[in-house]
């Protein structure tokens, strides 16, 4: 029952998700009757807001006694108030709504600032923060009745799928940043399992709303609980950084305790027990966002000091084998004067002879050439394959004399270059002397080499 002691104007405001709200009182001996719901467009309501509202005149001395019917899918819960109607209007610029859309701005700049990380990174769990956020963006625009100004409200039942990705993605979320499969490796593949039943049960919201929302309730508020305890576990195993993100679920999980205490009446009504959830979820996303960019930075260091180090190693290789080349070719050139004075030395011995032998002249030259043949193909000074190079050397001789049956056994044994060189000089020598002093006429020439 309503008495004024002088005119008043005002509004009658209460929650938005009612799928009847209507009002009743008596006007000049008759009972007048206001209807609104859920599911009436914004133009065709008395009040334009996203809140049910009515018109209300009262005047001066006059007594009204009002009768409120409310009915809905969900727990009753609000606040009836009757408000001046330039305290309501002042209430909607500048209150409730004006926060939640602050809080939903907060929200986009940090799915998009998400969505910059994931082009950089290309990492699973970026995009499944993506989703987690997205989805929480929707979930609020739909809890708070944002949507009526859209003309989705009849949608309102259908959109509960929203919580329910939104759980399935922070699960996902939540096994890649806490790395449950290095620490906890059985809990990783529950964790799989149980974000795979939440995007289940949103589907199956969009068929039905009941029983399917109590068990989304129902076990979002256990999840939770099971994702802290996770969280600090591992963080007693030796992740550090798990202990923000607890911090973080342990903040948005407090709210979400105040607003079921207040659904169930234990809490009054009032800004904080009921909208308190989104505070939460901002600071808990605002932590997460946190937590990702400092991945990322640490990410980018250490893969920035990789590279460092990767050029710094590579450097020294590079100059390593630079150096290396350098004396090789030294040596190389210092090889190749020595036999040009060898072969001086050679060509010194065949003047003073009466005939030149040019065949065993050329086989001589030969074997010298052989072994800067071999030594160009396997680069290696100190470590040549006496075998593969004497076999070379004496096809030479063979092509030069192939009236002389050769047999050559040779162990596989390693010499240095100079080593390699004269016992090659030294072969040369014996096998063409042998052949030019031999006065039988089938000869017979084997050559065995071991290492004793």
């Amino acid at each position: 029952m309503l008495i004024s002691g002088q005119p008043l104007t005002g509004i009658i405001r209460n929650e938005h998700f009612y799928e009847k709200a209507n009002l009743y009182y008596k006007d000049d001996g008759k009972m007048t009757k206001h209807s609104n719901s859920l599911f009436t467009p914004i133009d065709q309501r008395e009040i334009k807001s996203n809140k049910l509202a009515f018109n209300l005149t009262l005047a001066k001395n006059q007594t009204k006694t009002l009768y409120l019917e409310l009915q809905g899918k969900y727990a009753y819960f609000g606040k009836v108030e009757i408000l001046k109607k330039d305290q309501f209007y002042l209430q909607q610029a500048h209150g409730l709504n004006l926060a939640l859309t602050f809080a939903l701005g907060v929200i986009f700049v940090l799915i998009f600032f998400t969505f910059f990380l994931y082009t950089k990174t290309k990492e699973k769990i970026y995009l499944y923060y993506l989703g987690y956020s997205f989805f929480i963006l929707l979930y609020i625009s739909n809890i708070t009745g944002l949507l009526v100004y859209l003309d989705w409200q009849t949608y309102i039942y259908k959109f509960q799928l929203f919580p329910s990705f939104v759980m399935a993605f922070l699960i996902l979320f939540s096994k890649e940043y806490l790395q449950t499969k290095k620490y906890l490796p059985r809990f990783d593949k529950v964790l799989v399992s149980l974000a795979m039943l939440f995007f289940l049960l949103g589907i199956l919201i969009l068929y039905s709303y009941q029983p399917w929302n109590m068990i989304l309730n129902n076990g979002a508020g256990v999840v939770n609980i099971l994702l802290i305890v996770l969280s600090v576990i591992i963080y007693f195993k030796g992740h550090s950084q798990s202990k923000y993100y607890t911090l973080a679920m342990m903040f948005n999980f407090a709210f979400l305790v105040l607003l079921t205490f207040m659904v169930n009446g234990t809490f009054e009504y009032a800004t904080l027990t009921r909208y308190g959830f989104v505070l939460g979820i901002v600071i808990e996303m605002m932590f997460f966002s946190y937590l990702l960019a400092n991945r990322y930075h640490l990410a980018k260091e250490s893969t920035q000091n990789y590279l460092e180090n990767e050029v710094a190693i590579r450097t020294n290789k590079l100059k390593i084998l630079a150096d290396e080349r350098e004396l090789l070719l030294k040596e190389v050139f210092h090889r190749v004067k020595n036999n040009f004075h060898l072969l001086i030395g050679i060509l010194h011995l065949e003047k003073d002879k009466e005939s030149i032998d040019f065949k065993g002249l050329v086989n001589r030259v030969k074997s010298m050439s052989t072994i800067h043949e071999y030594l160009y193909m396997n680069k290696d000074l100190s470590n040549i394959d006496i075998q593969n190079y004497l076999e070379r050397l004496i096809n030479n001789i063979r092509q030069s004399y192939p009236q002389v049956d050769i047999l050559f056994e040779c162990e596989a044994i390693p010499l240095g270059f100079d080593r390699a060189l004269s016992l090659g000089i030294v072969i040369n020598e014996v096998v063409t002397n042998s052949i030019k002093h031999n006065v039988k006429e089938n000869l017979h020439i084997t050559i065995t080499l071991t290492k004793e």
